[in-house]
């Protein structure tokens, strides 16, 4: 399957960019562009839109890295784990409220988070710390960022920013020297980052001991991970197990020429363009119209792409009296 750079995209699709009176060099076809793959990969799990992913994990809580969206099958210690919902929990006859001291060898889905790890339930209050990995001041003065969530009694966390405005959350300064909340944090629930140089790290600190729980990538600006719990795993970091999922890649945009697209279907990205172009004027058949044609052209790359795959053929087998499901 052929991968393809933002400059590659703006060769190949410079005619239908000037066409729509465009030119495919500026910010409004990267805007565009961008659109189109979003809107795409939002529509199915194509082959180029996926990925098998390993990492070790120490907790039966764990969150999937920030370039991957969801998993959809999964693996502990190379052993199948069945994949369950966050309405599991919540259902009639469903499991009730799970947690690390439980037995039940599921995945399931807890929802997301924009942390990596979620601050420890220990009894211990804990600041947050803001520091760069390098020195991120635009002019001398260093950018900020808003944490917003609970404090130690459970109050939403409310403050005075630098211009004098009262705002959800409190505001940090970036810098590569430590910069704590003037507040205990119980929850963190949404951060809001500027686009940076480098990673910006946030750790929880106890006065004594900081303990990082998020790396925020340069482009993250509202970051979002999905986080599962596996009941049955060790909770106390002692041991360590080897998670593989097969995941969908989470939708990043094009910034810069040698960026490659998760998509890079030419001829169906040239569709969803004229379909995103017939949106705008409100030409609604005419979007519906040239997105199928955009989606046809992508289930014919990814039929080509997988070949000709052979259905299993499930069949029951008697073993020791009981009859047991297997496929050949």
């Amino acid at each position: 399957m052929t991968r393809r750079t933002l400059a590659q995209l703006r060769s190949l699709l410079a005619r239908q960019a000037s066409i729509s009176g465009l030119d495919a060099a500026s910010t409004r076809f990267t805007e565009l562009l961008n659109l189109a793959i979003e809107e795409l990969m939002m529509e199915s799990d194509f082959p180029q839109t996926m990925a098998r992913v390993r990492f070790n994990v120490v907790r039966g809580e764990f969150t999937l890295p920030y370039t991957l969206e969801r998993a959809l099958e999964a693996t502990i210690d190379d052993s199948p784990i069945p994949m369950r919902s966050p309405w599991l929990e919540f259902v009639e006859f469903g499991t009730g409220t799970l947690g690390s001291d439980d037995t039940c060898f599921i995945m399931l889905d807890r929802d997301s988070i924009p942390t990596a790890r979620t601050i420890p339930d220990d009894g211990t209050n804990y600041y947050l710390r803001v520091k760069s990995d390098v020195n991120e001041d635009v002019d001398g003065t260093p950018p900020t960022i808003i944490l917003r969530g609970y404090d130690e009694n459970d109050t939403w966390i409310r403050s005075t920013d630098g211009a004098g405005n009262r705002i959800d959350g409190v505001e940090v300064d970036i810098q590569t020297t430590a910069n704590n909340t003037a507040v205990y944090f119980s929850r963190v629930t949404e951060v809001v980052k500027p686009v940076t140089t480098d990673i910006v790290r946030l750790y929880i600190w106890d006065g004594a001991t900081e303990t990082e729980i998020a790396a925020y990538q340069p482009q993250e600006t509202v970051p979002n991970y999905k986080r599962y719990l596996i009941p049955s795993l060790e909770d106390d970091g002692s041991q360590t197990y080897v998670v593989q999922v097969r995941a969908k890649l989470a939708y990043r945009p094009l910034v810069s020429d040698n960026d490659i697209a998760i998509i890079s279907n030419a001829n169906a990205l040239r569709a969803m363009l004229i379909a995103l172009h017939a949106f705008d004027t409100n030409r609604l058949d005419e979007y519906l119209a040239h997105k199928q044609t955009a989606l046809n052209l992508m289930a014919k790359e990814a039929q080509h792409f997988r070949g000709r795959v052979k259905q299993p053929a499930v069949s029951m087998a008697k073993d020791e009296g009981n009859f047991i499901p297997y496929a050949r």
